[in-house]
């Protein structure tokens, strides 16, 4: 089982995030990610920085490059960069200010088993 880690509302956090676990962040995180996990940006939260992860979720704010296998904007959401994946979704109500590119090569370590 991978750790999941979580940044409540309130707290503030600068700096690189790096692991293969999964992250929700509800507060605030300035700096890069780098998860061979799921990253979501919870409702609460708002991230600044480049995000490369197995899977991204964003149901807050997140102004960044995003590279991952799977992104999801959910109602609510709102993602301010490009993206480079080979899925994206966006529900009503989300917002995607920025390029889409899905035809993209990503490093074996972000690819699932059934890739």
């Amino acid at each position: 089982m991978k750790a999941r880690g979580y940044i409540g509302p309130g707290i503030h956090l600068r700096g690189t995030i790096d692991g293969s676990g999964e992250l929700v962040v509800d507060g605030t995180l300035v700096g890069p990610v780098e998860l061979a996990g799921v990253f979501t940006v919870g409702g609460r939260g708002a991230v600044t920085g480049d995000v490369q992860a197995k899977a991204v979720e964003v149901e807050g704010k997140l102004e960044g490059s995003v590279r991952a296998e799977d992104v999801a904007i959910r109602s609510g959401g709102a993602l301010y960069g490009d993206v480079q994946a080979l899925r994206v979704g966006l529900d009503d109500g989300g917002a995607l200010h920025g390029t889409v590119d899905m035809d993209v090569e990503l490093p074996e370590a972000l690819l699932g088993g059934d890739a």
